[in-house]
């Protein structure tokens, strides 16, 4: 929605159209783009905007492959002030865990765990918050911290996938 709403602070409401399924999409060769639609349209535009995620079909890139990890991502809340150093970027290493903290504000921390994993783990039920912080239980730098005063509803979990092009 962010992004969405930023880029049509700059345009005219009629230089943006929403809710085509769009199955092509290549140069003109004179400065525009060319979509084809799922219901036959062909539309010539100034730009083209997907937000289709990693499984995009469009771009034309290969299918992508689970990587052999999973992360676990949260943003932490302090209402009184993050309780440690705010100014720093943290990047935390073990044997097939890591870890990031990102302040993003003087009260919110953007953190990350990620570790190597079967691609369906999540499907398992995992209690996320319970999960990374006994994986990262031995750590320092904040990073239960920053767990544990994220709200479950505010932590998301996914397997990573990734394409390697040639």
């Amino acid at each position: 929605g962010e992004l969405r709403d930023a880029l049509g602070k700059q345009l005219e409401k009629t230089d943006i159209q929403y809710g085509y399924s769009v199955v092509e999409a290549k140069s003109t060769g004179q400065g525009t783009a060319m979509i084809g639609t799922e219901d036959g349209q062909e539309i010539v535009c100034k730009a083209v905007v997907g937000c289709d995620g990693i499984g995009a079909k469009v771009c034309g890139l290969p299918k992508p492959r689970f990587s052999g990890y999973s992360a676990v991502r949260g943003v932490a809340e302090f209402s009184r002030g993050i309780p440690f150093e705010a100014n720093t970027v943290r990047q935390i290493f073990g044997r097939g865990v890591r870890a990031g903290m990102y302040p993003l504000s003087h009260t919110s921390v953007y953190w990350f765990v990620c570790f190597n994993s079967e691609a369906d783990w999540i499907s398992r039920g995992a209690d996320l918050g319970g999960y990374v912080k006994d994986l990262t239980s031995s750590w320092q730098h904040n990073i239960s911290d920053v767990i544990e005063a994220t709200k479950p509803e505010s932590m998301i979990a996914a397997p990573i996938s990734d394409r390697w092009l040639a």
